[in-house]
């Protein structure tokens, strides 16, 4: 089966993500509830939430631009504003989908549609993704050093420590791709057939494994492409990860000091990186619930209880639930009448670009 988009998909992905959102909150809301929470409304300075806006609309163009800047290496064709379609695209379905597992596919998609070949877009997805996960490794190895007593005792070192292997291996899941794709193909295609030995069905190898082969095979050549000429474009997209990052982590310092209250921004951001490290790989959509209730475990020890439920709602408001909302409109407009987008379908008629 191939890669596929729908409005369908689109809106159910949608009910369960704002079902799983709203339950979280609620309970939030109910273990921390007092009598002065919602005076908590009449001490927001609108100034700093005007500048979280611009930062979290500004994280689009951020993302967009780290889209850009990889895809431009290996086609001049892409114009910005496919890019940043591309990126909103991948925020969209990622906080939809579980594990975050639709972002690629539908940037990957959105980039085909924009006229970038198939393999290319592909090639710009994993290299856009080992970007993220180069910076996570970083982070995990800081925190590490640091020790997690500094955020209030090891509670939380067993899924601080889940979530450290799981970038790693998810690393070197990637690495084997990036290096050897026949490899990845046929480690993939014989752990599928022993997963129907076990579930005791005849195997006959998928049209999906197939294609995954053809893939690897012709990503392979463009992945080559970033190794011998384009170590500054990936040297790049890590520096615009750090930043894309740190504008994210900044937006709860801004939500905090809109608040009314004045915590440092180094604590502050110590305790983002922690909960993005813990929370990444949380099977809901888009670390649903997950996010909610941990970023509250750990913000408490500098949020008043009371201002918890709010804190948390404006947070993710600026750091996710307003660039979902945009992306999905946006795909929604995209996908038009047809109502789905389909692997290797390309837009305006262009079904391929000169191979460089």
């Amino acid at each position: 089966m191939g890669i596929e988009i729908s409005r369908a998909s689109i809106r159910k992905g949608f009910r369960i993500f704002a079902a799983i959102t709203l339950v979280s909150l609620i309970a939030l809301f109910g273990f921390t509830f007092r009598g002065e929470s919602f005076s908590v409304l009449r001490q927001i300075k609108a100034s700093y939430l005007f500048l979280a806006l611009f930062l979290s609309v500004g994280d689009w163009f951020l993302s967009a631009s780290r889209i850009h800047v990889l895809a431009r290496l290996l086609s001049d064709r892409i114009e910005y504003k496919s890019s940043l379609r591309a990126s909103l695209a991948n925020l969209c379905m990622a906080a939809i989908t579980p594990s975050q597992t639709g972002g690629g596919p539908a940037q990957i998609l959105m980039l085909n549609r924009e006229g970038l070949p198939m393999p290319k877009s592909i090639a710009v997805g994993v290299v856009t993704f080992m970007c993220t996960l180069v910076f996570m490794l970083i982070l995990a190895l800081v925190l590490s050093g640091m020790g997690l007593q500094y955020f209030g005792g090891l509670k939380f070192q067993l899924f601080f420590q889940y979530g450290s292997w799981a970038f790693a291996l998810v690393f070197g899941t990637f690495l084997i791709f990036f290096m050897r794709p026949t490899l990845f193909g046929i480690v993939m295609d014989r752990g599928v057939s022993a997963l129907y030995r076990v579930l005791g069905k005849a195997y006959h190898r998928p049209r999906w494994i197939r294609r995954l082969f053809y893939y690897a095979e012709e990503c392979h050549v463009t992945f080559l492409v970033y190794f011998r000429r384009g170590k500054g474009t990936f040297l790049a997209g890590v520096g615009l990860t750090f930043l894309i990052f740190f504008n994210k982590f900044v937006i709860a310092w801004v939500v905090l000091k809109g608040l009314g209250l004045h915590p440092g921004l180094v604590q502050v951001v110590l305790i983002q990186i922690l909960i993005l490290l813990i929370v990444y790989f949380s099977p809901s959509p888009g670390s649903s619930g997950a996010a909610e209730l941990v970023s509250a475990a750990l913000m408490a020890r500098i949020v008043p209880r009371e201002m918890l439920p709010l804190y948390t709602v404006l947070w993710r408001f600026f750091t996710l639930y307003l660039g979902v909302g945009v992306g999905g409109a946006m795909l929604l407009r995209y996908l038009g009448k047809g109502g789905r987008m389909l692997e290797g379908e390309a837009a305006n008629g262009v079904e391929s670009t000169k191979e460089e």
